[in-house]
């Protein structure tokens, strides 16, 4: 789940967060009920680089910075707020152990980039906010793949339904397996208790599921 590093260090998980975390977490924040969370274990742990299944670097893509701006915007949050939380999340990524800048989604894939910069405008004016990306989570799944991600951490397992990703618990962990890379997808709460516990995710039994003889 995490990468070796060649001089010795601890593994470093490489992990890609979907929109839908970040939102539960700011929706969280202005109801004033944060902890205890799976996105505020998630956050702490990106924000950090820290963990106790170890080091944690934030895989992201300015595609997938510029659409949550836009969904944070539509749920009434100001935009200049929800601008400076983008912002505050790419800077997550680049103080994180490995130092990845953002990702740039380019048609099918995506290649990294700290020379790409985001659009610049001013976010209190919406009119003047450009128009974003859609296919919104092929975009993510490309930037996993590319930033060779060990999890992505989701609430919403519909969405990264594809011939290549493989069921191991409905609803809670799947693997998405692309040609060169694998990246498994997990329920926000099963990576934040990865994050604190150290414990791998594994599918757990199902009740009144019996093998056939």
């Amino acid at each position: 789940m995490s990468e070796d590093d060649p001089d010795g260090e601890p593994k470093i998980i490489r992990l890609c967060v979907d929109l839908n975390v970040w939102v539960r977490y700011l929706l969280s924040v202005r109801r004033g009920t944060v902890w205890p969370s799976a996105s505020a274990t998630i956050l702490d742990a990106v924000k950090t680089g820290r963990s106790h299944a170890g080091p944690v670097q934030l895989v992201i893509s300015h595609a997938m910075l510029s659409r949550l701006e836009d969904v944070l915007v539509r749920l009434q949050f100001q935009p200049g707020d929800a601008s400076a939380f983008c912002s505050l999340i790419r800077s997550f990524a680049q103080r994180g152990p490995r130092g990845a800048a953002p990702y740039v989604v380019l048609g099918g894939g995506t290649s990294p980039s700290a020379e790409s910069r985001m659009p610049i405008y001013d976010p209190y004016d919406p009119s003047a906010v450009p128009p974003r990306s859609d296919d919104e989570d092929g975009r993510i799944l490309d930037t996993a793949v590319a930033g060779r991600a060990n999890i992505l951490a989701t609430y919403n397992f519909a969405d990264f339904r594809t011939p290549n990703t493989d069921v191991l618990e409905p609803d809670q962990l799947q693997i998405y397996r692309a040609a060169h890379h694998s990246v498994m997808i997990a329920h926000a709460r099963r990576v934040a208790e990865f994050l604190v516990t150290g414990q791998y995710p594994l599918p757990r039994p199902q009740p009144g599921r019996h093998r056939k003889k």
